[in-house]
This record gives structure tokens, sequence and C-alpha cells, in this order.
């Protein structure tokens, strides 16, 4: 059980979920608490301990429901469902004298789900299993485990035995071997449903490096909304383990590094046995970030990465500005300060700070961040501009760069443009590059993440 419900904590979080280890361990023990007997009492469990909002709560329902379609439906009682349906006792008796007549490969098939997994087991479905390569063969393996089980004998058994019904019960035959050949089609579905979940709990892992490794090379242009999602929770996640590397920095930063030399000294009023340890204490101040951020449409995916990200990885920066623009330039910093993440971009990208939809003139956004601003920069400011550098032909004023690389630590440019489209068409990068400390391409979470490190690392 314990197998089971990790594979559907690795099914939530494939979704979309954002789940930790506790939280994984308080679902085991909701589990345990509920038990296995009730099927709607342990979704209840599972789902109350690991979502965290409505819309999880929502993936999470529908997740649950795909993932335990087929394992966890009760075994289907072929008698009771021909008497809810309104089949006489007769039809009954008739059915059971014509299966055991005709032989017992669809009496077994149709006997529920727990006789259903039990011939799986038989049939080898683990072992046939570990050889698919790809979620794509599920329906050639699904053929080959129904083989297995004779469900074509079965599906002809059904054919002779509709016959056997309609000599002993006339019109309610029709109905009666309807209802057996709909049964029929719900085992195959149920053993399609095992194929893929046994996938799963064998190759989960594999697939979800190798979904993750796709989506990290996924260029933000193509991206739909599923992977921008994702790749937004990828982005919180950078940010939460900077932060915590951050602090455990400043933790050990506190304590300082071990000093031999001042250690020896000490240990010379005790002939020459160290006692006490020495620690040799260095204090760094932490650097700050001015962000420059181009909100036109062309980099529109990027810059909201962007912003995003310099938000929730505020604690690693002493303090944290930042701007937006297209043809003018605007502060965000206090409306990110006041309102959650996602409103604040909601009203950056209405209007609330600068035109979003105007055309793009960096040399007048530029002009204008230095006479504004330029003096707030010193020696321990991390300036980062993010844009494509596309200026509609327009007075590209790179000289400017130049002064506000002189008067802070770094200046770093991320732009989503390859090198090779730099300089051509209302491209200025090629003017811009040479002033910065570093220029880097962000296409995707990939290099998205390299720029981040560089921004982060001490100057």
């Amino acid at each position: 059980m314990n197998e089971i419900l990790h594979g559907f904590v690795r099914a939530l979080r494939r979704a979309g979920l954002r789940i930790s280890p506790a939280e994984t361990v308080d679902a085991f023990r909701a589990a345990l608490e509920v038990g296995l007997e009730d099927r709607s009492l342990l979704r209840a469990a599972l789902v109350g301990t690991l979502a965290k909002s409505r819309a999880d709560r929502e993936r999470a329902l529908e997740s649950f429901d795909l993932f335990f379609s087929a394992g966890s439906e009760p075994g289907v009682d072929l008698q009771a469902a021909l008497r809810r349906r309104g089949a006489s006792d007769a039809a009954i008796a008739a059915l059971r004298g014509a299966l055991g007549s005709g032989g017992s490969g669809l009496g077994a098939l149709l006997g529920g789900a727990g006789e259903l997994e039990r011939r799986l087991r038989s049939a080898g479905l683990q072992a046939s299993v570990e050889t698919m390569q790809s979620p794509l063969q599920i329906g050639i393996f699904t053929h080959r485990m129904l083989a297995e089980l004779g469900w074509q004998d079965a599906a002809d058994e059904l054919v002779s035995a509709s016959r056997e019904l309609g000599d002993l019960l006339g019109d309610e035959a029709e109905e009666v071997a309807l209802l057996l050949r709909q049964e029929l089609d719900e085992v195959r579905r149920r053993v399609r449903d095992a194929v893929g979940r046994e996938f799963l709990r064998q190759h989960g892992g594999a697939m979800d490096r190798m979904r993750q490794k796709l989506l990290e090379e996924r260029d933000f242009a193509s991206m739909g909304p599923a992977e921008a999602r994702a790749v937004r929770d990828s982005v919180r996640l950078l940010a939460q383990k900077l932060r915590s590397t951050e602090s455990l920095r400043r933790k050990r930063e506190r304590r300082g590094r071990f000093d031999p030399r001042r250690t020896i000294q000490k240990s010379l009023t005790t002939s020459g046995v160290p006692i006490r340890l020495q620690f040799r204490k260095r204090r760094r101040e932490r650097p700050r970030l001015v962000l420059l951020c181009d909100i036109s449409d062309s980099v529109k995916n990027v810059a909201r990465l962007m912003l995003e990200l310099v938000h929730a990885m505020q604690d690693v920066f002493a303090r944290t500005r930042s701007f937006v623009f297209v043809s003018e330039i605007g502060e965000a910093t206090d409306l990110f300060a006041r309102y959650p993440v996602e409103r604040a971009m909601g009203l950056v990208w209405s209007g609330e700070v600068v035109n979003a939809y105007s055309r793009s003139d960096y040399g007048r956004a530029l002009g204008q961040f230095e006479a504004r601003f330029l003096e707030s920069l010193n020696r321990r400011t991390t300036v980062v501009v993010l844009g494509d550098g596309r200026n509609n032909h327009q007075e590209p004023r790179a000289e400017i760069l130049a002064r506000i690389r002189r008067r802070s630590s770094r200046l770093l440019w991320l732009t989503p443009e390859p090198r090779a489209a730099w300089g051509f068409g209302d491209s200025a990068m090629h003017l811009y590059a040479p002033h910065c400390t570093g220029v880097y391409t962000v296409r995707s979470l990939a290099t998205l993440r390299t720029a981040v490190d560089a921004i982060v690392r001490a100057p």
C-alpha cells in the first residue's frame, strides 16, 4: 500500500501540486486512520491532507479518480447488476446455467475487479510491463494481456451463451446479452488502466525526470497554458531553494570558518593542547538588486517569470528594486510590496506603472532611469536588464549603460534573442552587449536557471 500511495503522490506532483515530504507523511497517516474499506472516505482523507487550494483540490480529486479507477472500484457482482437492472430470477438462473455449461472463461473475467486483478497477476502483468519503454506502448501491452486472459475466447463464449439465453428467455435474453457485452468491454478498459498504472509504478520516476528535462528545455514562446503553469511552479521552487541556500550561508557566516593559526596560538597557554577552537569571521554584506524589465509583448512570458522570481527571492538581497519599461520607465517596487505577486503583475500589464502596449524605446527608458535613479546605485548593486534589445530603430543610447556599469557592481543582461539575431532589423543588442558584465540568452527554464545562478553569485 505504501508503494501505491507513493505513486499517487507522484501523480499529484505531475499534475502540478506542490507536496512536501511532511505532507506525504500526513497523507499516509490519514489513510491509516480511515482505512481502505470506504473509497469515498479514503478519497476525502488523501485530498484533504495534500491539497492546499481550491485549484489543487480539483486536480487532486480528478487525479484520485484516474489513479484509483480500476483497482479501487468495487467488484462487479454480475447477478446483483442484473437484479438492479430488473432482470428476473429466471434470467439470472438461466445465465448461471449458460456460463456453467459453456466454460468458465467468461464467468471468471466478469467475476469482479478482485478476480480480474488476481488473473492479471497470474498472467504476469508486472514482468510484462517491465519491458515497456514508453507509455505509447500501453495499447500494445493491453492487447497482449487480454490475449493472456482469454478475452477473445470469452467474447466467443458470450455469443454462444447469448444463443442459449435466447432459447431459454426469449425477449429478455437480448437485454441480458447487452449487459454482458458492456461488462466485457469494461474488462478491457480495466486491463488497460491496470497496464498504465503498473507502467507508472515501475517507470514513473524515469518518466518524471524525462518530463522535467523536456520542460526545462522547452522554449518559453511555444509553451501552452499547462506547461506555463508547470514552469511557474518550477520558478517558485527555484526561488525557495535560493532562499534556503542563502539562509544556510548566513548561518555559517555568523559562526565563521575554522582558524588553525589562531587556534594554535591560543593553545600555547595550555602546553600546545588545543582546548578552545578559534573561528575567523568574515562579514559579507548582502548585495542589492535592481531589475529593469522590458514588459513589451515580445518578451512578456520571460518578463512575468523574472518578476515573479525576483519577488520570491527578495531575502537573498539586502534590497530589491523593480522597474518596468517599454518606451517609458516606472518603478514597480511598491506595487509588489503591497499586493500578492499575481495581482501586482496584473496591475503592471494593465498600465498601472507604464503603458505596456506602446512602442519600445530603450534609449528613452534608459535616459529616464539615468536621470531619476542613477545616483541610487553603488558598488553593492547588481543591475539586471531583461529585454530583447529591439528598439524600433530609435536612438539606442548605449553609452548610458556604460555609466550604469561604472556606478554598480555588475550589469547583467538577459535576452530571449539568440546571439545570431543581434544587430539585425531593429535589434540594438550588439551595441548594448559590450557594456555589460555578462549577457545571457534566456529562452527556457534551463537557461533561466543559469542566468539566476549568475545573478545570485557573489561578485
